[in-house]
């Protein structure tokens, strides 16, 4: 495995560890935001927008996820293509 394989993949490692703790944090904050709406903030308004906010979030999450997937296998499809390319030669 060359240097920079190396390198891209651990931006791709770092980049879904990253996208994991985001995850975690915006379903805990729609759950605190439930339980403990924000002053100034009526009640019904604030568990609606939990609720919005944890269901919806999962169809965004899913959406990065997707995204971020797709850019893992276009990066290290094409360095498997070059790595063939240049055992070819």
């Amino acid at each position: 495995m060359t240097k920079c394989r190396e390198i891209k993949n651990r931006i791709f490692m770092n980049k879904f560890d990253l996208l994991i703790i985001a995850l975690a944090c915006q379903g805990i904050l729609s759950k605190y935001i439930y339980a403990h709406p924000p002053f100034g903030v009526p009640v019904a308004q604030a568990k609606t927008g939990s609720i919005l906010m944890y269901y919806g979030g999962d169809v965004i999450d899913l959406i990065l996820i997707i995204i971020l997937c797709y850019q893992w296998y276009k990066a290290t499809r094409q360095q498997i293509n070059e790595e063939i390319y240049q055992l070819g030669k």
